[in-house]
């Protein structure tokens, strides 16, 4: 249905049209109407912000929201729909104007009397689309008629909501966060479900509320005279009064601010955290959470603890999002937006499939887990950045496993915290493994310092809003632990046997080693030395399908963690790197890879996490440290094997000069001795040492100077939007390889696929169907780029369409190999699987450039 009629010789305001009908293009909603309802949707937005953030939002600012598509008011955009063109301009007047209207609107704004700072409000008006304007001058439109409709819109909506902001003038933090907001309410004003083109609801104002609060957006209130055995209630398990950590974090938290917790693994930061994080929301200046993590894995795991902790302190109901590359995979809605023309219903489709029915979308909800990219993304170069910085604004955010970061990552954090404290949130930092340079680097980055480092171990360190110089409270802990150390070559031949004694004797036996390589090798080896087979070898790492890995993971947290039913008498349980952080797994024995010192920490917390009864021989926690003769005669990457590929040699070599003296390890008092005895600067007067610490600085320095290039989120040149864009530093492509049983049978417009588990699905060729999209996921399994390249090429659109980023098809035959979809597809490498022990490869032609372990874990 058309919204106009055609009386008059010259288009009038109402005549201009925002949205058409996708299918025939005949305008369906006026740009008079589209604003009105945006800004109606943002003054609905504004309401729910929290007042730390709420004071960065210019007085009068909504009326820059509502007049986001006054560039749509140009000849050149109206006459890209064929019927009003032919009706209005049949002769081609004014076809020489521009058809960017997000171009439009900021030439409209930049050039606007009376507003102050206009190429700072220019500058967001021309980012709602989620990327900033590329152009530098902005010339106004030539087309008097058209000015004159734009003049007669921005009245009408200032009569609405207010005038033009007086003399207000952004930081770029702001501008960006401001951006957000915008791009939100465009979106959300753009929904069609709640905004039917046909005519504007009668009662706008609700049904902007309705729709916030439908896409789940709305704060909820939260119970505030609670105890801190109250918050953590579960039915069941009996309650537990604050630690030492916890107490202190909870007397020294007085308002917003930077907090960082240094503490042991497994000492209760994240309650500590979160009690913490409730105190603060008491006030009411800050509202809603973010917890970050570095794995999918671990924000997985932390999103049961968080759901409990809602149930408790939320007084309604509540959205907790779970946050990361998979999330979507639980959400039922995609937001029905109108596109504007047929050739951008594909990219909006696609945009808001992304955000609104995505891990993006849980990013906007109060209360959301998921890895630390999500966020990080909002400091970056990348579309749609601001949106992830509004969502994130007077959140309290808390970054876990903090340790766990490179310097590009690092310096990626830091600059996210700067952002986060100047738009008035809390941030938490935690980690049982920070160093004192750490340390300094966050608190610079929050525009603080401390007076001195102190030594303590545990320590709470807290830099409050108003504050230049940070607070440090050490936090006495009396219950220790002495870890017996060993350490003996990788190659040692009765290593093996070791270990599949201890299992024998009925040991729970963790083995980590740093590469999936070297696990799958160890489980055979462990396979061939084991007695009988009564004790089980498993192996958990990142090359398995969704769904095996989810299984193993159940299964073995089930029966080495905290509440284990069945816990076995002996196993020996082979993992990767996943091992070592946020995973609740209690172990008898370890053996581990050498690696970095805050690694190594990390592993031994899974080493007696628990008080248990052990079994004999092993009643005191003991590791084993596979570590190589260090002889720097040798070339030191051959020396390290694969473990040099994943981890800089310089920090290896460090860290085993401390654990190879080292017969024992108290914790958590000898956590700072061995952390800056690994990292503290030192001349190194052995040629082959200092250049091994030459590369790491060089390396440092260009991870750095990287992280700060491209650490501008108003970049014109903001690159797309995928997963994770930019926030690892990796020198190696991943793809994703869906499993199927046999090559997809397409019949007319519907395709069906058969996988391994035999489960069959057909679905319409040319259409999003939510539940093959979780099929997807769940046979889907990581792999080097390189390995696949021909097979990623070939993918075919219903794949792409279901699949974000790099995918492709793969046949699983009765052997186990894994061949191309297409007959004529080639690869460079033998791929196997197996649900026992996941993915595996064998190179058909050489490497030339990396080593084919780097990164993959």
């Amino acid at each position: 249905m058309s919204f106009f009629h055609f009386p008059m010789h010259l288009p009038s305001l109402n005549n201009c049209w925002a949205k058409t009908d996708p299918d025939t293009l005949v305008p369906v909603l006026s740009v008079h109407d589209h604003c009105l309802i945006v800004g109606t949707v943002a003054e609905v937005l504004l309401e729910l912000l929290p007042p730390a953030v709420r004071r960065h939002f210019p007085e009068s600012g909504l009326i820059l929201i509502a007049g986001h598509d006054i560039g749509k008011i140009t000849a050149g955009f109206l006459c890209k729909a064929p019927a009003w063109r032919l009706q209005w301009l049949p002769g081609g007047h004014g076809l020489d104007a521009t058809t960017d209207h997000a171009y439009a609107g900021a030439c409209y704004f930049y050039h606007l009397p009376g507003l102050r700072h206009a190429a700072r409000w220019a500058k967001a008006i021309g980012g709602h689309h989620g990327r900033y304007l590329k152009r530098g001058k902005l010339i106004e439109p030539e087309d008097a008629h058209f000015s004159k409709l734009r003049d007669e819109l921005l009245k009408k909506l200032i009569a609405r909501f207010g005038p033009l902001p007086a003399d207000f003038k952004p930081s770029d933090t702001v501008l960006h966060w401001f951006t957000g907001m915008m791009i939100l309410a465009d979106w959300i004003g753009s929904d069609e479900t709640y905004f039917p083109p046909a005519r504007i609801p009668d009662d706008l104002t609700g049904t902007a509320s309705r729709a916030v609060a439908e896409i789940g957006l709305a704060r909820t209130a939260i119970h505030a005279g609670l105890s801190f055995a109250d918050l953590f209630r579960r039915q069941g398990h009996p309650e537990f009064s604050p630690n030492p950590l916890q107490q202190a974090l909870l007397e020294i938290v007085t308002g917003p601010g930077l907090y960082i917790v240094e503490g042991e693994m497994g000492s209760g930061k994240t309650e500590a955290a979160l009690a913490a994080c409730h105190q603060l929301w008491k006030t009411g200046e800050e509202s809603g959470l973010y917890f970050a993590l570095p794995t999918r894995l671990t924000s997985e795991r932390i999103h049961h603890r968080l759901k409990d902790f809602l149930l408790n302190i939320c007084a309604g109901g509540s959205s907790l999002g779970l946050v990361h590359g998979t999330a979507w995979l639980n959400e039922e809605r995609v937001l029905k937006v109108l596109p504007a023309l047929r050739d951008e219903a594909r990219e909006i489709e696609a945009e808001s499939f992304s955000w609104f029915a995505s891990s993006k979308r849980a990013l906007l909800a109060p209360y959301g887990a998921g890895t630390i990219d999500q966020a990080l993304t909002a400091t970056l170069g990348v579309k749609h950045s601001a949106l992830r910085l509004f969502a994130l604004g007077g959140k309290t955010v808390v970054f876990d496993e903090v340790h766990s970061y490179d310097d590009y990552t690092f310096d990626l954090l830091c600059q996210l915290v700067g952002r986060l404290r100047e738009l008035g949130g809390s941030v938490f930092i935690l980690s049982a493994t920070l160093t004192h340079t750490r340390r300094r680097q966050l608190l610079a980055a929050a525009g603080g310092t401390e007076a001195d480092s102190p030594d303590a171990y545990s320590l709470i360190t807290a830099l409050p809003t108003a504050a230049g110089i940070a607070r440090h409270r050490p936090v006495e802990i009396h219950s220790t632990k002495t870890v017996h150390l060993e350490t003996a070559p990788p190659d040692r031949l009765d290593l093996w046997e070791k270990i599949a004694a201890a299992a024998a004797a009925g040991a729970c036996v963790l083995v980590i080693r740093n590469t999936v390589r070297l696990a799958q090798e160890t489980r055979n080896q462990l396979l061939s030395a084991r007695r009988d087979d009564t004790a089980s070898v498993a192996l958990l790492h990142s090359r398995f399908t969704q769904r095996d890995r989810a299984a193993l993971e159940d299964h073995w947290i089930g029966r080495l963690g905290k509440d284990a039913a069945d816990r076995p008498s002996g196993c020996v349980l082979v993992a990767t790197q996943i091992a070592e952080q946020s995973l609740d797994i209690d172990a008898d024995f370890l053996v581990t890879d050498l690696a970095p010192t805050d690694l190594l920490l990390q592993r031994i917390g899974r080493l007696h996490r628990h008080s248990r009864p052990r079994p004999r021989g092993f009643e005191q926690p003991s590791a084993l440290i596979l570590c190589p003769e260090i002889d720097l005669s040798r070339d030191v990457r051959e020396l390290l094997g694969p473990s040099s590929w994943v981890y800089p040699p310089y920090v290896l070599l460090r860290s085993a000069e401390i654990w190879r003296s080292r017969p024992t390890l108290n914790l958590p008092g000898e956590i700072r001795c061995v952390l800056e005895k690994t990292y503290r600067e030192r001349d190194e007067a052995v040629p082959a040492m200092d250049a091994l610490k030459r590369e790491l600085r060089d390396q440092a320095k260009k991870m750095s100077d990287t992280a700060n290039g491209r650490s501008h989120p108003l970049d014109p040149n903001a690159i797309d939007d995928p997963e994770g864009a930019r926030t690892r530093w990796s020198r190696q492509k991943s793809a994703t390889l869906i499993l199927l049983k046999k090559a997809p049978l397409e019949a007319a417009d519907r395709t069906t696929l058969h996988f391994p588990d035999g489960e069959e699905i057909a679905f319409p060729t040319h259409e999003f169907s939510l539940p093959l999209a979780k099929a997807l996921h769940h046979r889907s399994v990581q792999l080097p780029f390189h390995l696949v390249k021909p097979w990623v090429e070939s993918a075919p659109p219903w794949l792409t369409r279901h699949v974000q980023g790099t995918v492709a098809l793969g046949i699983l035959d009765f052997t186990g190999e894994i061949l191309p979809a297409g007959a004529s597809l080639s690869s460079n490498a033998t791929l196997h699987y197996h649900p026992e022990t996941g993915l595996r490869y064998e190179r058909t032609t050489p490497l030339t450039d990396f080593d084919e372990e780097d990164g993959w874990w």
